[in-house]
């Protein structure tokens, strides 16, 4: 049996026995071997596990957990379908090896090395035509930028040919700026909610400052990104301005302050983010699960400043919820808020606290 197929029927037997953090670990080493454009889709289902064991845990196994368990591991099964087919059908076209024949040499994105050069800025927002005007706009608008070689700036439409994945993915890595042009469109394309789930992680290792811009209204308080200052500061969507210009022109002066100090705030020690995930802490979670599990938010939130003290993007989420939490009880106390109000706020700061406990698990 070759290597993929049974790679394949491995990770049909992890959905099959209700494995799917494994099978989707399995899923993406596959997909990005012989079906890199299929990545993005198996990182959403990932995103998905994730939220439905967070639910799960907070109000149990009802039914409707149960029903969207069943869709998720029916969405599993079909991607690898569609990637075991991706397999076959890049086997079947490959031509015969030349003997000698030498590989392909990665080129870099940008004409520089990180942290030399000028500043490394990657550039992300939809392919429909309004949001492409809009990239075009902010292009246009960091000219000077670009002139004076202050910043360099890879551009997710228009990224050169051949693997998109892998051009994308080595861009980002490379980034020290990352703009996320946020509309509804942005929010529907499974490429973008790709890349801003890969941006917040070198956020988290501070490889790259995160600025999200505000295109055209939407909910996005809801991404990894949403606690994270966002462009305009005025917190208007650029569409809803009188005048647009003003607008990316507020955006492109606040880039041009940032290139001015951005790499004496970035950690370059990494060579890549694999390389500095085996540098971040190793922490032991299982107290905090089980504070968790007591119902007791201050206790656990007192335990999570202890232990990411020395680690600042968790403990400035922490010192968040800590804030958050302080007014839950302030309004419980004071009677200033309705049952409704506090429960809901309540369940969204357990719900956080267990994403950062997870965050922390790696």
């Amino acid at each position: 049996m070759s290597t993929a197929e049974q790679a394949y029927n491995d990770i049909i037997a992890h959905i099959e026995e209700n494995r799917l953090e494994a099978a989707i670990a399995a899923l993406l080493s596959f997909a990005q071997q012989d079906s890199p454009d299929k990545t993005t889709a198996v990182r959403m289902r990932r995103s998905d596990l994730k939220t439905l064991e967070e639910e799960a845990l907070i109000m149990g196994e009802s039914a409707g957990i149960r029903e969207r368990r069943s869709t998720l591991k029916l969405q599993l099964f079909r991607l690898a379908d569609a990637i075991h087919q991706d397999t076959k059908n890049k086997a079947a076209s490959a031509p015969p090896p030349v003997s000698g024949a030498s590989e392909p040499v990665a080129v870099s994105p940008y004409s520089t090395p990180r942290g030399e050069g000028p500043v490394k800025v990657f550039l992300s927002y939809a392919s429909e035509p309004a949001d492409q005007a809009g990239g075009e706009e902010l292009r246009k608008s960091m000219a000077l930028l670009l002139h004076l070689k202050k910043v360099e700036i890879f551009d997710q439409q228009k990224s050169p040919a051949g693997n998109r994945d892998a051009a994308l993915r080595g861009a980002l890595n490379e980034a020290e700026a990352i703009l996320l042009l946020l509309s509804n469109n942005f929010l529907s394309s499974l490429e973008c909610l790709g890349i801003q789930q890969d941006a917040y992680n070198l956020y988290q290792q501070n490889r790259a400052i995160v600025i999200p811009v505000l295109f055209n209204p939407c909910e996005w308080k809801d991404l990894d990104i949403g606690r994270l200052q966002a462009l305009p500061r005025e917190g208007k969507f650029i569409t809803q301005w009188d005048n647009t210009d003003e607008a990316y022109t507020r955006i492109s002066r606040e880039v041009n302050v940032l290139a001015k100090s951005i790499r004496e705030r970035l950690d370059y020690s990494a060579a890549s983010p694999q390389t500095a995930n085996k540098a971040k802490p190793v922490y032991n979670t299982d107290e905090l699960r089980d504070i968790f599990r007591k119902g007791n938010p201050e206790e656990l939130i007192q335990q999570l400043i202890r232990l990411t003290r020395a680690e600042k993007p968790l403990y400035d989420q922490v010192l968040l919820l800590e804030q958050r939490w302080h007014e839950i009880s302030e309004d419980e106390k004071y009677n200033t808020a309705s049952v409704e109000s506090i429960t809901i706020r309540t369940n969204k700061l357990k719900q956080s606290l267990l994403g950062l406990i997870r965050e922390m698990e790696g």
